[in-house]
């Protein structure tokens, strides 16, 4: 089988991943999961995830973490290379932490008076569009049914 991979480019201070992970879901069908994280080139950290007889999938599954990253630009490859046999990738979305700093101060001052203006933290996700636009559309027809039922 070929290998398979992610890769994703992020600034920022802290990043997770998250996978859908699957169990048993029937004869000759693979839920083994085994993925390599290399971040910025470093050594690769291994994740598997061995299946059990239930049949429960389980989402949101955190398989990967760093923190205490500098501020700078990372590369995140998720991969499947030098591992034999079939396995089972299921990437869910991946959430990183950035930090501004004000004008006039520098996250790599010595005297410790650089001020984080803000931390914000990004996810990666085909779901959030989908799940905010579920949300507004929501709102928007309460709104309107209010509306409607105060005349």
């Amino acid at each position: 089988m070929d290998s398979i991979s992610i890769t994703m480019e992020f600034k920022g201070v802290a990043i997770w991943v998250y996978f859908i992970l699957s169990n048993y879901v029937g004869e000759r069908v693979t839920t083994l999961t085994l993925a390599n994280f290399t971040l910025d080139e470093r050594s690769p950290v291994f994740y598997q995830h061995h299946p059990n007889q239930s049949t429960t999938t389980l989402y949101n599954q955190s398989v990967y973490s760093r923190t205490e990253l500098a501020n700078n630009n990372h590369t995140l490859r998720i991969s499947t290379s030098g591992v034999d046999g079939q396995v089972f990738v299921s990437f869910y979305y991946a959430i990183y932490t950035h930090v501004n700093f004000e004008a006039g101060s520098s996250p790599s001052s010595q005297s410790g008076d650089h001020k984080p203006a803000s931390t914000n933290t990004t996810t990666t996700s085909g779901i959030s569009g989908i799940v905010g636009g579920i949300v507004g559309g929501t709102g928007v027809v309460v709104l309107a049914i209010f509306l409607i039922r105060r005349h």
